[in-house]
């Protein structure tokens, strides 16, 4: 789908469970980004970073799987992705909880990923 969710960059993961572990605080912990996003805006920002236009494509259900093994995914975890992004788009799948929220921006995060 389309929707938008709270993405989290990996620093920052990296950075709360560091500090989880170093004060030796225990639990479930629910971890998103600083702002939702769409797709839509990632791909626009991508776009910026490499200089070119970028466009999210909806692909149907039936494809996701596919799409995904096809790009070298295995099997069982390209189903369980596709699980996962059906309920979030269905609102199935939702934080429960206010959640500890990154700071490094999808920008900067998207720079990284292709080391501009």
């Amino acid at each position: 789908g389309l929707a938008g969710s709270p993405p989290i960059a990996p620093i920052d993961i990296g950075s709360f469970v560091a500090t989880l572990f170093f004060e030796g605080c225990e639990g479930v912990f629910e971890l998103a980004g600083p702002v939702e996003v769409s797709f839509s805006d990632v791909a626009r920002e991508l776009g910026v970073v490499l200089g070119r236009e970028v466009t999210a494509i909806r692909v149907p259900d039936e494809q996701v799987v596919p799409s995904l093994t096809g790009a070298g995914l295995p099997q069982g975890i390209a189903e369980l992705y596709a699980e996962m992004s059906q309920g979030m788009e269905r609102g199935l799948v939702a934080l429960e909880h206010e959640p500890a929220r990154g700071q490094t921006p999808l920008s900067a995060s998207l720079r990284h990923l292709v080391g501009a």
